[in-house]
């Protein structure tokens, strides 16, 4: 019987639990690698690619979520599978557009973990039921009200209403699921369209349309 290769990414808190001892212990489970940080996890898994690698995000040097994005580009086929106590939106969303297969948190418990690496393998999405609510009023949910100009496509309003809450360029591609060049792209279309050079003047410019339509009304 195959058993699936695991290589663990992550800090000395998770390794120094009893985690990789119980993913030994399963039949259909090897852990084949250990890295503690993402320099050695680059390198490593290029020249001995695995079939999950289970990741956490905070790591010495750079994140988590950088690893996977760029390993995703060198082994597409690998599932990455994030193990983490950070539960906030803006990583959530950062990790799975960098190409994550699934999302736990920490407490999940050995059982959850073992069935997602199993789940995410087959090709499933395995997440925490707090991140799958997560998820899902991201995606489901109608944007609360707010800017919005006759000027922009529906997309650059949405945008447009992300850069007025001060999001980041990269936490506005997680949001939307898209690419940050292409954030770049719809910013430099909504200035021009604005004829502005600035995230506060767009903001400024389509509150004073908005007031000024309001008080003609």
């Amino acid at each position: 019987m195959h058993k699936i290769k695991v290589a663990v990414l992550s800090d000395e808190e998770l390794l120094g639990t009893t985690l990789v001892a119980f993913l030994n212990k399963q039949t259909e489970v090897e852990v084949v690698r250990i890295f503690k940080d993402g320099e050695s996890a680059l390198s490593g898994i290029e020249k001995q690619p695995v079939d999950v690698l289970l990741f956490d995000i905070h790591l010495p040097g750079i994140s988590g979520i950088e690893v996977v994005g760029r390993l995703k580009e060198r082994c597409p086929a690998m599932a990455c599978l994030a193990l983490t106590s950070k539960d906030d939106d803006g990583t959530i969303f950062e990790a799975l557009h960098a190409g994550a297969s699934g999302y736990l948190l920490r407490n999940a418990g050995n059982t959850a973990i073992i069935e997602g690496i199993k789940d995410v393998y087959k090709g499933g999405f395995p997440m925490s039921s707090m991140v799958t609510r997560k998820v899902i009023n991201r995606l489901f949910v109608a944007p609360a009200p707010g800017l919005k100009s006759e000027k922009l496509s529906q997309r650059e309003n949405e945008i447009l209403l992300q850069l007025s809450k001060g999001y980041r360029y990269k936490e506005i591609a997680a949001h939307f699921f898209i690419s940050v060049e292409t954030v770049r792209t719809h910013i430099r279309n909504i200035y021009e369209k604005l004829q502005v050079n600035s995230r506060a003047e767009a903001i400024r410019k389509v509150k004073d349309s908005m007031t000024a339509s309001i008080h003609n009304t």
